[in-house]
């Protein structure tokens, strides 16, 4: 998980956070900024409603608010509810001091300001906010590239971790909790919220969460859900959704998975196996590894390849069936190419496009 405490995350965020915001009042009061600052601070604004929310606050200095919202047309109040009816997402913070950066810190030349340019510059300031807040997608999504993995605190607490290239959708209200995973593969550390109902949806299946850490992985054939702490029931959505009814209090989910338990999930939303877990090899990832344990060459090539734009081509079916075990950094596709030329009959070659598997 995340290098931070999970306890400490929500504070240690909130406080880098504001950190930053009083920073950048403090920049913008000393003096004009310069061009690569500026596109900073935009940047900066952009990443989170609640990057948006701080600086609104430290900068809300009595007539120099009141003016801005009044140019912008913008009352207080719709823009603290657009704030808090956005904020479902915000980046977790690496514990080094990285909320700007280095070129964003270097201060300008100390200066004087007349009051009324210290006003002016507060009104294009907090109107350029305004309209950032405004401008941000209502869909919450969190989605990460090939090769790159990330680390994010919910709106709830919640922390999620998003393997390589994965995409989810966030759907907070006021009487539930909704993730969708349209692609790749999640760990979940759900913040507890008995008035909130947390589930994570697959396809046709609804994953629903009993106070647990559980990892989500998604290919177009199935779903892995697999437990690391807690319980979690695994529903087909359409009969959760009945099962919500007063008339269905009987309905029964697919499986009931406790800790180190591991559920295949068909493309359907059916179950198809519920087994015990190897939760190394289920948790490598957050490692940044891929462990494989009798596992075919052609899906362990497939996890190298989630991760790698050097990607590895199996051109013999009756190799890519060949079970394989062992663990490697998921960064490293010449050490796999360097694994599978030490088994028998198996070559593998490098250019500058792929790795290239044959019979030898």
């Amino acid at each position: 998980m995340s290098s931070a405490e999970p306890g400490n995350n929500s504070e240690a965020i909130r406080d880098l956070i504001a950190e930053a915001a009083a920073e950048w009042y403090v920049l913008h009061r000393e003096g004009a900024l310069s061009p690569a600052q500026s596109q900073e601070f935009l940047r900066w604004l952009r990443a989170s409603p609640q990057h948006v929310r701080e600086y609104l606050a430290i900068s809300a200095i009595g007539a120099d608010l009141g003016a801005a919202l009044h140019r912008v047309q913008t009352p207080t109040d719709a823009l603290v509810a657009d704030a808090l009816a956005q904020d479902a997402v915000v980046t977790l913070p690496n514990r080094r001091r990285d909320t700007m950066s280095a070129a964003a810190r270097r201060r300008p030349q100390q200066g004087t300001l007349r009051p009324a340019a210290i006003a002016a510059a507060a009104v294009v300031l907090i109107g350029s906010a305004a309209v950032m807040l405004w401008s941000l997608p209502r869909d919450d999504s969190i989605s990460t590239r090939r090769g790159e993995q990330r680390t994010q605190e919910l709106a709830d607490g919640t922390i999620v971790r998003l393997n390589s290239d994965t995409e989810l959708a966030v759907d907070f209200g006021p009487a539930a909790r909704r993730v969708d995973v349209r692609r790749g593969q999640a760990m979940f550390e759900v913040a507890k919220d008995r008035a909130r109902p947390f589930s994570v949806h697959v396809g046709n299946a609804t994953i629903e969460d009993i106070g647990t850490v559980f990892d989500v992985s998604t290919t177009a054939a199935d779903t892995m859900v697999t437990v690391i702490e807690g319980r979690v029931a695994i529903w087909n959505r359409d009969a959760r959704e009945h099962a919500a009814g007063a008339t269905s209090a009987g309905a029964q989910p697919l499986a009931d998975l406790g800790v180190g338990e591991q559920a295949l999930i068909a493309a359907s939303g059916k179950v198809d196996r519920v087994a015990g877990a190897n939760l190394g090899k289920a948790t490598a990832w957050t490692r940044q590894e891929i462990m494989f344990d009798h596992d075919s060459i052609a899906s362990v090539a497939a996890e190298f390849n989630r991760y790698n734009r050097l990607q590895v081509r199996i051109d013999d079916a009756s190799i890519a069936r060949i079970p394989i075990s062992g663990v490697l950094r998921a960064y490293d596709v010449h050490a796999f190419a360097d694994f599978l030329n030490g088994l028998p009959n198996v070559h593998a070659t490098i250019d500058a496009h792929e790795v290239r598997v044959q019979r030898h």
